[in-house]
């Protein structure tokens, strides 16, 4: 039998998986969706590029033509990434992506990021002369009402922002009529932002961990705590592995957690973390880690008005 994920109850009502799979590379992902769903994954972060969505769509309808799962067990959710911001775009952008993933709604959408790029289907437009971002100045706000309205007319059951900061998470809470539900931001051991998580606790948002394992580049390699001897001697204590350390960690502290994966044998063994829980005295001892240094900066973005990291706060 795979393993029953246990769930959190969004500020709707929503019932959303403490745990799942982030699908952001091509290679292979139609076969790692499917073991992932036989193993026992319900959540998956989509993403917003229309190949990659195409191919985990393959994947679900294959799974639901067997029977391992109906569309109700799936938790999907997909993203606006900074060239789909002004709301003539939004619907055409969540239709598109509900094709794409042969889906008849989402499970949520977030905004991926709060600056805006020029609006088109160039994911990344660039001056080509300097190199720089060219920016738009439409407004998250304006943007997020149209959220609002394809969630009035349940095609998306639940809605969120990814890497603001509070002021603007504020902003949006003090202008809409949803609330945000989820906050994918950057959580672990060296960078656990506490100021915003209880800023999202106190108005009722749920944080979602992004980076729960650390860095992907070598750019990071001072930050690479999967192998930080102080981790490596907990999780010997809880004969575990240092990563599935980390991933109870973000869980503990109240975070839905997706994380990415390449291999079948990695989905499992970060799915095993169910069987125990960290103490007290390890928690605290985690936390105690912090650096206050961010790895997810989107540092090439930070002339736009809305960059979110120029004021930080931990």
């Amino acid at each position: 039998m795979p393993l029953e994920i246990p769930t959190i109850k969004l500020n709707n009502g929503v019932q959303m998986p403490v745990f799942g799979l982030g699908t952001w590379q091509e290679h292979n992902v139609c076969q790692i969706v499917k073991d992932a769903i036989d193993m026992g994954y319900r959540l998956f972060d989509c993403g917003y590029i229309c190949k990659i969505q195409r191919l985990i769509g393959t994947a679900f309808q294959e799974k639901l033509h067997q029977g391992v799962v109906t569309r109700k067990d799936l938790f999907i959710i997909s993203k606006l990434w900074c060239n789909v911001r002004r709301p003539d775009l939004i619907a055409p952008a969540i239709l598109k992506t509900l094709k794409n993933l042969e889906t008849t709604y989402l499970d949520m959408v977030l905004i991926h990021w709060p600056m805006a790029f020029q609006q088109g289907e160039e994911l990344h437009p660039k001056n080509v002369e300097t190199g720089e971002y060219l920016y738009s100045n439409v407004d998250y706000i304006d943007t997020w009402k149209q959220l609002e309205t394809l969630y009035r007319k349940k095609l998306i059951r639940a809605i969120g922002v990814s890497n603001f900061n509070m002021e603007q998470i504020q902003r949006i809470l003090n202008n809409c009529a949803v609330f945000p539900q989820v906050n994918q931001m950057e959580c672990h051991p060296y960078f656990h932002q506490k100021q915003l998580r209880t800023f999202c606790e106190n108005n009722g948002i749920i944080v979602s961990s992004d980076l729960p394992l650390g860095p992907q580049e070598d750019e990071f390699e001072n930050l690479n705590f999967i192998r930080d001897p102080n981790i490596e001697e907990i999780a010997n204590r809880y004969r575990k592995y240092p990563e599935q350390i980390l991933l109870k960690y973000n869980i503990q502290l109240g975070n839905v957690v997706i994380q990415n994966t390449h291999s079948k044998s990695s989905m499992a063994k970060n799915l095993n973390i169910f069987d125990f829980y960290l103490a007290l005295e390890d928690m605290s001892y985690l936390n105690s880690f912090n650096r206050n240094e961010r790895m997810l900066r989107f540092e090439e973005a930070k002339q736009h008005p809305y960059y979110p990291f120029n004021c930080d706060e931990f």
